[in-house]
């Protein structure tokens, strides 16, 4: 029988990872953490989390961060789990400070009040980065990341391709609560013809001079998901580039809480919370989830 494996369940504003912290144990392949992430996902036959979080050993930093998503493939960055692993990391030492490395570069986090603040470096936009997430787009400049896309059952619409550890599309909306996220999203991200490695979409809507709302489809969760950090970063910084909030911190609100996103010389900070709501073991499948 196969070992069983422990994992801590971590939530930040409801945004939920499981973290299986193989630094001083056997790293587990990554076939293996393929074959894993779906069934542990899955909310009826496995734990139930929008990814798991594998952490490795690395000179570089004090850990390397690996989501792996509900599909099987690792993302490249997440806010809310960057802030999951910082406070898992920062409950085993006295440090006011830990660094994560992740696919997007190294990251910092620390202790700031009953929560955790993590840097999360510059929002981006280049070419390069348009050129791989982002084909056959009409781009508009100014401001940064302008384009018109044509999204069924929508339209031409006006969005904004910002990235932030995970490319996003920013849409803003006067009504975020009707909206149909679920089908917007899976005509979005699902155009691999305009979009070839899927892609985040967020609603964005003003809520006063320091605060806006968002709700947020993730690619690889192919799914709302009840908080976004990475989504909050860049809505935060898309609210800027269109005149919608004033210049200091801005209150990014979530339907599973808000989180605080500030830009000072242009880096990004995104603080919130996080828990951890239990701990457990579990067998891994013989099967993966498809051949049930």
């Amino acid at each position: 029988m196969a070992p069983a494996i422990p994992f801590l369940k971590y939530e930040g504003c409801g945004n939920d990872f499981l973290i299986i912290d193989e630094r001083r144990k056997r790293r587990t392949s990554d076939e293996e953490r393929r074959r894993w992430a779906p069934w542990l996902c899955d909310r009826h036959f496995g734990v139930g989390a929008d990814g798991v979080l594998f952490l490795d050993g690395t000179r570089e930093a004090d850990a390397a961060m690996h989501l792996i998503e509900p599909d099987g493939v690792e993302a490249l960055m997440c806010g809310n789990g960057l802030r999951c692993v910082g406070a898992h990391l920062l409950g085993q030492t006295r440090r006011p400070k830990v660094t994560v490395l992740t696919q997007d570069g190294p990251k910092t986090v620390e202790r700031r009040g009953s929560g955790y603040r993590a840097a999360l470096g510059p929002i981006r936009s280049d070419d390069a980065l348009r050129e791989r997430f982002v084909r056959g787009a009409e781009w508009r400049e100014p401001p940064l990341g302008k384009l018109r896309v044509t999204i069924p059952g929508r339209g031409a619409t006006e969005a904004l391709f910002l990235f932030s550890g995970e490319p996003h599309l920013i849409i803003q909306t006067e009504a975020l609560a009707e909206e149909d996220l679920d089908s917007l999203g899976q005509a979005t991200t699902h155009n691999t013809a305009l979009f070839p490695e899927h892609i985040n979409v967020n609603l964005l809507e003003a809520r006063g001079p320091h605060e806006v709302a968002i709700r947020t489809y993730e690619r690889g969760v192919f799914a709302e998901t009840l908080a976004c950090g990475t989504g909050a970063t860049a809505a935060a910084y898309a609210a800027r580039l269109l005149d919608l909030v004033r210049e200091g911190p801005i209150s990014v609100i979530a339907r599973g809480g808000t989180l605080e996103i500030e830009f000072l010389a242009e880096e990004a900070y995104m603080s919130g919370p996080a828990r951890c709501a239990f701990e457990g073991v579990f067998t891994p499948p013989a099967r993966a989830p498809a051949e049930r």
